[in-house]
C-alpha cells in the first residue's frame, strides 16, 4: 500500500528524487524563513482560491499552476505547512480534488524534520527551481466531487450526514465567530453551528510534537462522539483548512469510505440567509 503520511527519514532518503516536489503551504509564507532544503513556498489562500469567485481553484487554474512549476501527472508531492500542517492537509485536498495521483504529508511537518536533526535553510532563493526546468504539460481532470460537498448538498440530506464541527468550543457553542482567535478571514454576521453537528476540535488528533496520533487514538476520539463509517461523513470549520485536516485523517488514517470536506464552511453559512444554525 501506498504510503501517504510520510516520515521524515522517507523524505530524507527521497527528497533528491528528480520528480519528486517538496511543497511549503503557508497562512502567510515568507522566503525568509526556516525551510525545508528545495522547498517550493506557496500562499494557501492566494494559491489555492480564485479570488474573484472565491471558490477553490478549478481544473484549467490548477493545470497552470501545475505547469508553471514543472510538475507533470505522474509527479510525487510532499506537502508540509504551518498550523500543525493543516495548511498542507488542505493543499492535499485540492491536489487530490483535481486527481493528481501521488500526494503525500510528512508527518509533523518542518517542526519534526528539524526535531530529527535534518537541513534547515534560513533563507531559501532557489526554490526547487533546480526541478523548474520547462513547464511541463499537465493533462486536467474532472474534479472528485466525491470528496467535495456544497451548503445545497447538506440542506438536502442534512439528516443523513453525520456531520463534524472541528473548530474551538467557543465557535461551537456560539460564542465566538473564530476571528477574534487570530485565524484570517471576513466577518461572520452569525455565531453558531450546523444544526446535529457533532463537536471535535481538530487539536485533539495532534501529538505534542506535531505528528498525528495513532490511528487506534485517533479511532476513540470519533467513537466517543458516536461517529463510524456507516454513515457519510461531513467535516467543516471556519475555511475547511482545519476540516481538511480531521478529513484527511479519517480518509487516509482510519480508511473510511464516505468523508467529504465542506469548504464553504461557517465562512459561507453563517452568511446565508435563512440558513438554520443551532446556538447556545
Amino acid at each position: 500500500m501506498e504510503e501517504i503520511l510520510v516520515t521524515t527519514k522517507w523524505l530524507a532518503s527521497n527528497i533528491d528524487n528528480p520528480d519528486t516536489f517538496v511543497i511549503e503551504v503557508n497562512a502567510k509564507p515568507s522566503k525568509i524563513n526556516e525551510h525545508i532544503p528545495g522547498a517550493l513556498v506557496w500562499d494557501l489562500h492566494k494559491t489555492f482560491e480564485d479570488s474573484h469567485s472565491l471558490d477553490v481553484i478549478n481544473q484549467f487554474q490548477f493545470k497552470d499552476l501545475m505547469d508553471k512549476n514543472g510538475i507533470s501527472n505522474t509527479s510525487t508531492i510532499v506537502l508540509y505547512g504551518d498550523g500543525d500542517n493543516r495548511s498542507a492537509t488542505f493543499a492535499f485536498w485540492v491536489f487530490k480534488y483535481h486527481k493528481h495521483d501521488t500526494v503525500k504529508i510528512l508527518d509533523g511537518s518542518i517542526k519534526k524534520w528539524k526535531h530529527d536533526g535534518n537541513e534547515i535553510n534560513i533563507i531559501n532563493d532557489n526554490l526547487s527551481t533546480k526541478k523548474i526546468k520547462n513547464k511541463s504539460e499537465y493533462k486536467a481532470k474532472t474534479p472528485d466531487f466525491s470528496i467535495r460537498i456544497t451548503k445545497d448538498e447538506i440542506l438536502e440530506n442534512i439528516e443523513n450526514f453525520s456531520i463534524i464541527d472541528v473548530r474551538t468550543s467557543d465557535e461551537f457553542f456560539g460564542k465566538s465567530d473564530g476571528i477574534s482567535t487570530g485565524i484570517e478571514g471576513d466577518s461572520i454576521r452569525r455565531k453558531g453551528r450546523i444544526p446535529g453537528s457533532k463537536h471535535l476540535e481538530w487539536t485533539q488528533l495532534l501529538n505534542k510534537d506535531g505528528t498525528f496520533k495513532s490511528a487506534d487514538q485517533i479511532s476513540k476520539l470519533f467513537r466517543r462522539i458516536n461517529v463510524s463509517d456507516s454513515k457519510k461523513i461531513v467535516t467543516y470549520c471556519r475555511l475547511g483548512v482545519r476540516a481538511s485536516y480531521v478529513w484527511f485523517a479519517l480518509k487516509y488514517i482510519l480508511n473510511f469510505s464516505e468523508v467529504k470536506n465542506y469548504d464553504g464552511s461557517w465562512t459561507e453559512w453563517g452568511n446565508s440567509v435563512g440558513v438554520p444554525i443551532e446556538i447556545d
